[in-house]
């Protein structure tokens, strides 16, 4: 292998180790300018998105633990990896991709070794976020032990009543 190829493939396998998954998208009918909006709302997720020839893609997919994407990998390809959420991340691809007239084609998804088609993406995308599921655990957390103060709260109210009603 050439080194320029090489340095190609470490590079993407780079990119690959560094998230826990990875999104194969067909870029080819965005702009330019498109394509920079929609790096800018990806790196506020902390995701990255790289255009990536598809035998080096290939061959880094090989390196890792990796669904094999050879059914896949036609036509222009990007990668979009990156960010603690994957969801957030399949979120913030579908909000673009609808509204962008639906420009944007999410060919596969991978979490670890699973490979996901898209509308497993999409429905991945329809999960909460990390936020929000804390928001509810904390929420059921309160709620528990308010409805515990309230248990401990009746009989000393129960009895204040009785003590009340006979001072009447």
């Amino acid at each position: 292998m050439r080194a320029e190829k090489s340095l190609l493939v470490r590079e993407t396998v780079t990119y690959l180790q560094d998230s826990g998954y990875v999104y194969l998208v067909d870029f080819s009918r965005i702009r330019v300018e498109e394509v920079e909006e929609l790096r800018k709302i990806l790196k506020a997720e902390g995701a990255v998105f790289h255009v990536v020839k598809n035998t080096i893609l290939q061959l880094a997919a090989n390196e890792l633990p990796l669904p094999d994407f050879k059914q896949i990998l036609s036509g222009p390809t990007a990668i979009v990896a990156g960010g603690c959420n994957p969801s957030s991340v399949a979120k913030a691809l579908l909000q673009f991709r609808k509204k962008h007239d639906d420009k944007l084609i999410i060919k596969c998804g991978a979490l670890a070794d699973h490979l996901l088609n898209p509308e497993e993406v999409k429905a991945l995308s329809e999960l909460p976020t990390l936020d929000e599921l804390r928001e509810r655990f904390l929420s059921l957390l309160q709620e528990s032990a308010r409805r515990m103060l309230y248990v401990l709260q009746a009989v000393p109210q129960g009895l204040l009543n009785v003590l009340q009603a006979k001072t009447r």
